[in-house]
């Protein structure tokens, strides 16, 4: 309504909201600091070096404030475009090097589009939905395409129908060292027939000869420094922590701590001049983190120099790293996120882990086993590492023409499972790393610094939940995505290979993607004539008194029926105990909550369950 109080009202009729020239108001919170900055430009002005992140996202904040503190001598301008880590010789290199501002306008561009573009999708498709399904259901051009993902993933997930196979596996022994192999056939081992195998396994015999060896030697590097995502994954995975929690305390660590460095990074090289510092870290770190450092050398560096820094490969900002030592006073969560970081550091500076891994092919009266194993040569960086995957078995030392014994066969009865749920760690990873249906990798979808916060407003808009680990669609996150459906071209524009061509099309030309965003706009609007159901939350329980959904407000839960006089209600909390939503189902259902602990307004503790009698929360106090 800042272009039009008449827009204040959600209405169609309103609709496409598509206006020629994007305005800007200053935020509250920051709206001093950017005067000090205008009359900074009123003063000193005349000549500009932009230093702002040499990325898509800094040129765009740059040019909205070179933009409204009113700058002129863009001719005159030039931009220090530095991704490295900011030493005095690699800033002094980068003024020294600075170019025009002008030869930055693509990065302008391709941000500003960018920018209009989402506002214009959420905004115009978020009033359609909401005033024809009379709720709120908010759309976001990358949001809803990520909630899409783990709706279908979910459907399919729902509808797996799985089914049954069997495996012949054979225990054999050699002088004393058993091992496992499995009955293959024209290179598969799993079979639809029980009775088969078991057949196989009275003809077998009680030995068998070695018929294949083969070896193959494996040198696994370290994995590169963290990007912020990649730090996200693993904090998520090792620590259960939230992607924006990750970033939070990453962020602390970087401005509040200075000891880790800018860390909203897609990077997992540093600059080919960074290796002095990336050395004089090492050195100065190493003292003070034997465990981490352990069998470190600075002269291991030098196998990976090329893969390490690498300034052709650097976007934005370098590589997570630690900068400095851990401050006492951070917190045991920050020193988490910090250790990693620390760890990763000191994995660079390690030997490769090498292994063998070994195929056994055995014959066992003309029936074929075939067995796996690893045979690690040298730990090296994994030494302490915790492999999430299977163990692999350790064979006995087996040449061809060996014999075995068998020591006993079982037919094992498994069943085919489903793809797994998303996590947050695997929903990161397609955001990266998404792929078209030909199983080809395409762009990713939303940059680093914003994933963590798509996942917070589709929590937050309780559009998604979790479930353990598992990411689900909340009912009303499924609501929106059935409503998306209902449209060919919505429920296209959803799909995460569309999004990606969408970002495709804005590195492309940006002229032309704002036209067919401003195009595809219009058409959802002027030629829909789908029927929205309107939607009603019935998943905190119906209100007792008129049957209408319960809403969850600020301080209560209310009856959505106070527009028609009812006025019943449960308050978040009593005498300092929360409510949850599974006790306002409890307390809905003629149930009491679990015992919970409790002041009264005299300040003594007490514990009660809760529950609800004559339309009245009550306390039940258990008998002694």
């Amino acid at each position: 309504h800042d272009y039009d109080p008449r827009l204040k009202k959600w209405s169609l009729e309103s609709l496409p909201i598509l206006p020629e020239k994007m305005q800007y108001k200053a935020k509250e919170k920051t709206k001093e600091q950017l005067h000090i900055v205008k009359k900074c430009f009123e003063k000193y002005g005349d000549s500009l070096l932009l230093a702002t992140d040499a990325e898509r996202e800094g040129e765009l904040i740059g040019a909205t404030i070179l933009e409204y503190v009113g700058f002129k001598n863009y001719e005159g301008a030039k931009r220090f475009w530095v991704s490295e880590a900011l030493t005095p010789e690699v800033i002094k290199k980068g003024i020294a090097n600075a170019k025009p501002l002008s030869e930055y306008t693509q990065y302008k561009n391709e941000g500003l589009a960018r920018q209009h573009a989402d506002w214009m999708v959420g905004l115009n498709i978020t009033r359609f939905l909401t005033v024809k399904a009379n709720t709120l259901l908010t759309f976001g051009r990358v949001q809803t395409a990520v909630l899409n993902a783990i709706y279908k993933r979910e459907a399919e997930i729902k509808n797996f129908q799985k089914e049954i196979f069997y495996q012949l596996e054979g225990i054999f022994d050699k002088e004393g060292k058993q091992f496992k192999a499995l009955y293959t056939k024209d290179e598969n081992n799993r079979f639809s027939e029980n009775q088969r195998l078991q057949d196989i396994a009275q003809n077998i015999g009680a030995t068998a000869f070695v018929e294949n060896k083969e070896i193959e030697k494996k040198s696994l590097l370290p994995p590169l420094l963290y990007n912020l995502t990649g730090l996200q994954k693993d904090a998520s995975q090792y620590f259960d922590f939230s992607p924006e929690k990750t970033l939070n305390l990453a962020q602390n660590l970087y401005e509040k701590h200075k000891c880790l460095s800018y860390p909203r990074t897609p990077s997992r090289v540093m600059g080919d001049d960074n290796q002095q510092l990336f050395r004089s870290i090492y050195l100065s770190l190493r003292a003070h983190y034997t465990e981490h450092a352990e069998e470190s050398l600075l002269e291991n560096l030098d196998r990976y120099t090329t893969r390490i820094f690498d300034s052709s490969s650097l976007v934005d900002h370098h590589a997570l790293i630690p900068l400095k030592l851990l401050p006492e006073d951070a917190s045991n969560d920050e020193a988490k996120v910090y250790e990693l970081v620390l760890q990763r550091f000191f994995d660079q500076f390690m030997l490769p882990h090498v292994f063998n891994t070994e195929t056994i092919t055995l014959n066992a009266n003309n029936h074929v086993f075939i067995a796996k194993g690893k045979q690690i040569i040298q730990e090296g960086w994994k030494r302490k590492k915790e492999d999430s995957e299977e163990k692999e078995q350790t064979l006995p030392p087996l040449e061809k023409g060996n014999s075995v014994d068998i020591i006993k066969t079982e037919v094992l009865e498994k069943w085919t499972e489903p793809k797994k749920y998303y996590t947050e760690t695997s929903i990161l990873s397609l955001m990266e790393n998404p792929k078209n249906k030909e199983g080809r990798k395409i762009i990713g979808i939303g940059t680093p610094a914003t994933r963590a916060g798509i996942l917070s407003n589709l929590f937050e808009k309780e559009l998604i939940a979790r479930n353990k680990k598992n990411l689900i669609t909340t009912e009303k996150g499924k609501h929106l995505i059935n409503t998306c459906y209902q449209d060919k071209n919505i429920a296209e524009f959803i799909e995460v290979e569309t999004t990606t061509n969408w970002e495709e099309r804005l590195s492309e030309n940006q002229a032309r993607f704002m036209d067919s965003i401003k195009s595809f706009v219009k058409s959802i609007i002027e030629n829909n004539t789908i029927t929205i159901k309107k939607w009603e939350d019935t998943s905190l329980g119906l209100c007792p008194v008129c049957n209408s959904p319960m809403r969850k407000g600020e301080k209560n839960y209310y009856c959505s029926g106070y527009k028609e006089g009812c006025k019943f209600n449960i308050w978040k909390t009593y005498c300092g105990a929360a409510v949850t939503n599974t006790d306002l189902v409890a307390l809905l259902t003629e149930k009491t909550t679990n015992i919970k602990k409790m002041k009264s307004k005299a300040g003594a503790d007490f514990q009660a369950r809760l529950a609800l009698e004559d339309n009245k929360v009550v306390f039940i106090f258990d008998k002694k």
